[in-house]
């Protein structure tokens, strides 16, 4: 049976009754609001109980530094328009990285969302030029958008693959749409914290000049590169130990 924690603390004395705050209940009621917030930011649970304290390199370097500085004090006003640009290749715990940063964001009171490029390029390029909004579909979908820009900081999981977003590799409406959000979002105060296989440069190739310029004098780029990818794979094997 779950122990009930009350929300004071009763303090008698020889003539009155004081309460004072729980310590114990305010703790529990913080870590509830945690759980609801990051559920709601759509962080994959995979990564809900994965730390910073997990990560496979070394937490030394300047790279992991940095991360871990920013992801401490980007609800500080200096980072208001500050956002980071992690990339590497497979298997360098990009997504981990991003996730924690909004997990501590969480908990430094930020509103965060997660989403994966590709699913926001396809929720982008379907309200393009729409006018009945009217239509359940439409209005779902545009609800969703608005809350990814009006959020404080927004994880953009895989950007800038050319290959998963091949429908509209090199197509003017693409380039139209990307440019359109990223300066929405980065004229304002929302950070964003964009994962990649690729270097920034890509951006320049497949889609356009100015959403490289506009990316790359807003984002401060952290190149990874220590791979997880045997560690991971000998943990799936584990699965079959003594059959």
């Amino acid at each position: 049976m779950t122990k009930k924690i009350e929300p004071y603390i009763i303090h008698k004395t020889a003539t009155e009754e004081i309460a004072v705050d729980n310590p114990e209940y305010q703790k529990k009621i913080q870590n509830e609001k945690y759980l609801l917030y990051l559920k709601q930011s759509g962080i994959p649970e995979f990564y809900h109980t994965i730390e910073f304290k997990d990560y496979h390199g070394n937490k030394e370097s300047d790279e992991f530094k940095k991360i871990f500085y920013y992801a401490n004090h980007c609800h500080e006003e200096k980072f208001d328009h500050v956002s980071l640009y992690l990339y590497g290749s497979n298997g360098v715990q990009k997504t981990a990285i991003s996730s924690n940063i909004g997990k501590q964001a969480i908990r430094n009171g930020l509103r965060v969302k997660f989403v994966l490029a590709g699913d926001l390029i396809n929720k982008l390029i379907k309200l393009q030029g729409y006018v009945d909004y009217t239509n359940e579909i439409i209005q779902n979908i545009y609800r969703q958008v608005q809350e990814l820009k009006q959020c404080d900081l927004l994880i953009l999981d895989d950007v800038g693959d050319p290959e998963k977003t091949l429908q509209w590799k090199n197509s003017p409406l693409l380039t139209v749409e990307w440019d359109n959000f990223f300066r929405e979002l980065l004229a304002s105060k929302t950070k964003i914290v964009m994962t990649s296989n690729f270097d920034i440069e890509t951006f320049k190739q497949y889609f356009s000049q100015s959403i490289f310029e506009l990316l790359d004098r807003n984002t401060v780029k952290i190149h990874l590169t220590e791979s997880i990818k045997n560690i991971r794979k000998l943990n799936v094997e584990k699965v079959f130990e003594g059959i």
